[in-house]
């Protein structure tokens, strides 16, 4: 809960979590008030009260914004003491992204997987999408499962019905403004639009209008859109010329600590560093550092840049040396342990720390790793891609021509699941007992004998016609009377049956 140090009644609660909520905690309400309602003596009491401090809050939000870079050019916070809202145009974006619902799906989806409640709304004005996102009721209807958002889209030329339900307090006007409208039984917007529109500025001055012509499109309105914060980056420069190897490591050590230090007051990692050197000679050099993750281990850093000074050649004395810290994102929050696991916890981050000094050592397209892609044939449905260059696998879907004997694809579930360990190459199975069309219900493997107990299938695998040899396969997925389960197939073209993966 957090609540102001001083009020007009002493400490008053500025906002609170959803248990305080319940208890009938609301805000404006004072300190003393909320511990009473809590019960801070019974086990009620676990909510930690603590100082509001607007200004870590706005910028907190100023780095989501900047954040949602990546969704829009344009893109800032509301005006006002306490900004709560972020502002994005997203005009002419909506088709990068499968139009402008699918777009504030990805927003509100990636805001709240970094803890944040979103509310989310596309209107053709700010103050529109403002009072819709703020005041419109919830839908009763339960969230569509495919997908996890439900952001509220104002139709073009709809502004009018979308604000009229509405509580006046959604036209951002002043608290006192609000209070006297409402002893006036003014409660929403459309009731206040009843009124006579020349009489309201003798009794309120022009802030009604203003916001009601804003919100309606009738005044334009704009925001200021935030500014990207300058490079990260750190330079060294010096009369007398450095020669030496070592001389030259002990200046990017320098260096990278700078540039560690200004990303940690970001909370920021470096994703990749950019380093020029200058000569007496007038020549410039360059060379660049990649890391899978962000990283803001100044360390780490320099051993990286070591790796690569190690098969540098100066071309000449050097008198400057700059550092930029091209790409930066979020570094990623780990709780420490309580007991000692072995080093255990650790792993995935040396995984990523060995990845990122082979990738350095030896260049970017000598460490890789597979990378699934849309093919219909198994066994080329991967790709290799230089591990530095990070990306995230995509899902995989059968590509050329792949139907299901029978019923629809989307209607057979788990039948269609691809196992995660494929074979190098399909082994032949002799089957022992055959079935007309379907799975068998006996095969032999090694020698071993295994008995079918169920099968899903089958699903046609088929390979275009410019392919070198045409694949023709139907794949049923079988658990034996053991409870091991295979992915086997049996070809078109003749009548055998093979192995191609196991579902672990």
């Amino acid at each position: 809960m957090l609540h102001t140090a001083t009020g007009r009644r002493g400490p008053e609660v500025v906002t609170c979590c959803e248990h305080a909520a319940g208890r009938g905690v609301r805000p404006g309400m004072t300190v003393s008030e909320a511990r009473a309602l809590l019960g801070t003596g019974s086990s009620d009491g676990s909510v930690r009260f603590e100082p509001h401090n607007p200004w870590s809050d706005t910028e907190a939000l100023r780095r989501q914004a900047f954040w949602c870079r990546q969704f829009t050019p344009a893109f800032g916070i509301e005006e006002g003491e306490t900004p709560e809202s972020l502002l994005l145009d997203i005009s002419g974006c909506g088709h990068l992204f499968d139009g402008e619902r699918r777009l504030a799906e990805q927003v509100v989806q990636s805001l709240s997987a970094r803890g944040y409640r979103v509310r989310a709304a596309i209107a053709g004005t700010i103050g529109t999408a403002w009072a819709v996102a703020h005041f419109a009721p919830r839908s009763s209807r339960p969230p569509d499962p495919e997908r996890l958002t439900n952001p509220i889209i104002v139709p073009h030329g709809d502004n009018e019905p979308a604000l009229a339900p509405l509580p006046v307090a959604s036209l951002r006007l002043p608290d006192s403004v609000v209070e006297t409208l409402y002893e006036l039984g003014v409660r929403t917007v459309k009731q206040l639009r009843a009124l006579p529109r020349a009489e309201l500025p003798s009794r309120f001055g022009t802030v009604i209008l203003n916001r009601l012509d804003q919100a309606l499109g009738h005044t334009p309105e704009t925001f200021v859109p935030e500014r990207a914060p300058e490079p990260v980056d750190a330079e060294w420069s010096s009369e007398s010329a450095v020669t030496d190897q070592r001389q030259l490591e002990a200046v990017f050590a320098r260096l990278v600590s700078q540039i560690a230090e200004q990303s940690a007051r970001r909370y920021e990692g470096v994703q990749s560093l950019q380093c020029r050197l200058e000569c007496e000679s007038g020549e410039s050099q360059r060379f660049s550092v990649g890391l899978i993750r962000p990283a803001d281990s100044a360390e780490h850093l320099h051993e990286l840049l070591r790796l690569q000074l190690a098969s540098f050649v100066p071309a000449g004395s050097i008198i400057r040396v700059h550092v930029l810290a091209e790409t930066a994102g979020l570094t990623i929050a780990r709780q420490t342990e309580l007991f000692d696991s072995g080093g255990q916890g650790d792993q995935p981050r040396q995984y990523e720390r060995l990845m990122d000094r082979l990738s350095n050592r030896l260049g970017p397209d000598a460490v890789v790793r597979p990378q699934l892609r849309r093919d219909a044939q198994p066994e080329r449905a991967f790709d290799f891609e230089p591990a530095i260059r990070g990306g995230n696998i995509v899902s995989l879907q059968t590509g050329e021509q792949s139907r299901a004997s029978g019923s629809a694809r989307e209607d057979c579930g788990p039948c269609f699941t691809r196992p995660l360990t494929l074979l190098a190459e399909p082994q032949s199975i002799l089957l022992t007992l055959k079935t007309d069309g379907g799975a068998p219900k006996r095969f032999t493997l090694r020698g071993r004998s295994h008995t079918i107990a169920w099968s899903r299938g089958p699903e046609r695998i088929e390979t275009g016609w410019w392919r070198d040899a045409a694949i023709g396969r139907d794949y049923f997925k079988v658990q034996t009377t053991t409870g091991r389960q295979f992915w086997i197939f049996r070809r078109l073209d003749r009548d055998q049956w093979f192995l191609h993966g196991c579902f672990d």
